[in-house]
């Protein structure tokens, strides 16, 4: 039978007594270097993050990677903070089919050393184009610094890259690529949409990828199915965010059972066409939330950018 349970505002969550598969840090997942693989991915939105909070996420993430016109959008939005700033913060590869790119703007950047590969290929898009390329930088770090843009990098400018990772040898260790992307949600709904389907597309137990979303607004990430803690401070809790969504987005879920949250729900059926969405729902627990599901599932956990930034000290 399914219930949902309204809690108090904060509760303490025992995670001693739950199935906890999989673990996620809210702040430090995002915001700190796990790795030196870790990627800050830009898309062709226009950026209106807080410039200390960019700047921060730039510094934390080792790789920076512009899809086609998003190197448009990176270059205007360090001019408006600061026309220094547009030779500071120059990204390592710009990818995709390279036609919005601005003529002026691949001068610039191939004058910075910038890697600007084409791809052509109708089999994917400038953001999949740019996840293949976070993923083969990974195992072949800077390769193609080495090369000439000419010759496209000696890389075959219709799906070479879809080809040079179909060849990549697993047995290199190399760890899980934390990617935060900014730009991945808004303008054209398809192009929204196809950003949600890369997020399934890089989940399970084989991918090389967490990918997560930043919005002026939200967090979006996938949540595991089989149960996750997700934990955080309780100062960030009470400074930075706000609602959440559970979002049934990719099939129907069900919710087995969750902890921490303000609306709390057991052996939940939850669905797009049945109207039945786990939506305006917030955290309760004091510094964790547990969500056990049967399958992986969307969520977003809407933030505040300048409380963030007072939270991280940027200010």
């Amino acid at each position: 039978m399914s219930q949902c349970i309204e809690n108090e505002e904060r509760i303490n969550i025992d995670g001693s007594s739950l199935n906890v598969n999989n673990k996620i840090d809210l702040f430090s997942d995002l915001f700190t270097k796990q790795s030196s693989h870790d990627t800050l991915l830009i898309l062709n939105q226009r950026i209106t993050l807080p410039f200390v909070l960019f700047q921060e996420l730039w510094e934390t993430k080792p790789i920076r990677i512009c899809a086609d016109g998003a190197a448009n959008r990176l270059y205007e939005y360090l001019i408006l903070n600061g026309e220094d700033n547009i030779t500071k913060y120059v990204p390592d590869y710009i990818v995709g089919d390279l036609d919005s790119i601005k003529d002026d703007i691949v001068d610039f950047y191939l004058k910075m050393k910038v890697v600007i590969l084409k791809q052509n290929t109708q089999y994917a898009t400038d953001f999949k184009k740019c996840l293949l390329m976070i993923v083969y930088n990974a195992y072949h770090p800077g390769v193609l610094k080495e090369k000439r843009y000419e010759d496209n990098y000696k890389i075959d400018p219709v799906d070479g890259l879809i080809k040079l990772n179909d060849e990549i040898d697993d047995h290199k260790k190399i760890g899980i690529i934390n990617v935060i992307a900014i730009g991945a949600i808004g303008g054209r709904f398809d192009q929204s949409i196809n950003a949600i389907t890369e997020l399934y597309n890089n989940s399970g137990d084989k991918s090389k990828i967490t990918l997560r979303f930043l919005t002026d607004t939200d967090i979006i990430m996938l949540i595991p199915g089989n149960g996750t803690m997700i934990c955080y401070d309780s100062q960030f809790r009470d400074m930075v965010i706000g609602n959440c969504g559970l979002l049934p987005m990719g099939e129907p879920i069900k919710l087995i059972e969750t902890h921490g949250l303000k609306w709390d729900v057991c052996n939940w059926d939850s669905s797009i066409p049945s109207g039945i969405v786990s939506s305006n729902n917030r955290f309760s627990g004091i510094d964790r939330c547990y969500i056990d599901s049967n399958c992986d599932f969307v969520m977003n956990i809407e933030y505040f950018p300048n409380e963030l930034v007072k939270y991280m000290n940027l200010a």
